[in-house]
């Protein structure tokens, strides 16, 4: 049997408990005995297993249906909520209905009232923990009961949950809602007993539906970042490098609009997140090395071909990494794009330099993308939070640059953003007003 490993102290220290009294007389040792083989069944934490179908549902937690109502949430929006009440001797271990990604958490303190009632899922304390799927959202919510004195809760925001994994507990009586989307058909009724990960609570259809355009658009500007750096690697078989570093300038373009775009048309999706990810891989990783490879690094045979290969690996792990990551300011390492402009502006430049510079370079790079160095993150200046005559003076360094540099610009533009990261310096910041760098 496996037990909770919230409650393994409190189980060793009754035990040991039990095992002190034993010396000095059998009835409190039984009294401690009995109340230790409580808490021992209060923090069962037996292994569950269902199909886990798309478009099903399972129960969050074991107990009894108490509540099947319509219901309202600026996360899930109009919903069908499900109230799940969890007495003393049920399991307390909470798992995920489904799989999905955790977009929504809120730590709400209140009352402990009893748990079955319907207003204390409006009044009590409570955790909320949203999840944004293919099936649209579902949320749940645990809630302190009479005698709950804690509710744990194990993931973060940006974590993502697979079907009846586990995410927390709730220690003594306690209930859990499910919000979920409201044509969801529900497979239980009022009074019915469930079992978390194993019962099924209701089934989303998932026949195919239109594609509604907002989803659309975002994944066509990410497709031009990805045929960016298609295109980048068929030039570079060709021979044409220079054309090729600049491909991987012009997806830069597209990768910041599929963002924007997808913001203001509220299309944003887990598949976007994905394919964003794997254009910015084949655009700021594979391209560039390759690049970098056939031009400066390819006369050091195997050496050159592993500081290439190291260059595209670190861009991977640096992805992958942001995705389960998101750390609020400042960039944690160099990002990938800077990575990726910064090594193609070399060729771009025009220069000559000895193979295993090139080489030293591509393995430095690709270090500071997996480094926790912050670095400046622009993407929150907005018209009102921008100091003007700063924004003023930037645009008139990256004019003048173009000007007198031309084709070195950008290796110098991206060096500089490169130490301004070492010496910490941030950008972002220094463009913001002083009262809203305040805020920040």
């Amino acid at each position: 049997m496996r037990f909770a490993k919230d409650g393994l102290q409190t189980i060793a220290f009754l035990v040991l408990c039990t095992l002190a009294f034993a010396v000095i007389s059998w009835i409190p040792a039984a009294v401690m005995g009995a109340l230790a083989c409580l808490v021992i069944w209060f923090y069962r934490d037996p292994e569950r297993s269902a199909p886990y179908r798309d478009g099903e549902f399972y129960s969050p937690a074991d107990g009894k249906i108490v509540e099947i109502a319509e219901a309202n949430h600026p996360f899930t929006g109009q919903a069908l909520k499900v109230g799940i009440f969890m007495n003393v001797f049920s399991v307390h271990v909470n798992r995920a209905p489904c799989t999905g990604k955790i977009d929504f958490m809120e730590y709400v303190p209140g009352k402990k009232i009893a748990a079955f009632a319907p207003k204390a899922s409006e009044i009590n304390e409570r955790n909320y923990v949203g999840l944004s799927t293919q099936w649209g959202r579902v949320m749940m919510v645990q809630i302190a009961g009479l005698l709950a004195r804690r509710i744990v809760c194990r993931v973060n925001r940006g974590d993502v949950l697979e079907a009846g994994q586990r995410y927390g507990m709730i220690k003594l009586g306690s209930r859990v809602d499910l919000y979920l989307p409201k044509d969801t058909a529900i497979s239980v009724k009022l009074g019915d007993n469930v079992r978390a990960g194993e019962s099924l609570i209701g089934r989303r259809s998932v026949g195919r539906k239109p594609l509604e355009f907002k989803y659309i658009a975002p994944n066509m500007v990410t497709s031009g970042n990805l045929l960016c750096g298609v295109f980048s690697l068929m030039m570079v078989l060709h021979g044409r490098y220079v054309p090729a570093a600049w491909l991987v300038f012009f997806a830069v373009i597209f990768d910041g609009f599929d963002g924007k775009v997808a913001r203001m048309l509220g299309g944003g999706s887990q598949f976007g997140l994905e394919f964003d990810s794997l254009a910015d891989l084949v655009s700021f990783g594979v391209a560039p090395s390759i690049l970098m490879y056939q031009v400066s690094v390819r006369g050091l045979y195997i050496f050159g071909a592993v500081a290439a290969c190291f260059f595209a690996l670190c861009v991977a792990l640096r992805l992958a990494r942001f995705n389960i990551v998101h750390v609020p300011g400042p960039f944690q390492g160099l990002p990938c794009p800077a990575g990726g402009l910064f090594v193609s502006s070399f060729v771009l430049a025009r220069l000559r330099l000895p193979a295993w510079f090139m080489a030293g370079v591509l393995v430095g790079v690709g270090l500071l993308m997996i480094s926790s160095i912050p670095y400046a993150n622009m993407k929150k200046l907005t018209k009102k939070t921008a100091d003007p005559v700063k924004f003023f003076a930037l645009l008139t360094m990256l004019v003048v640059s173009f000007v007198v540099l031309r084709g070195s610009a950008p290796l110098f533009l991206f060096a500089l953003y490169i130490v301004s990261g070492l010496i910490r310096f941030d950008w972002g910041m220094w463009l913001l007003k002083p009262e809203a760098r305040e805020e920040h």
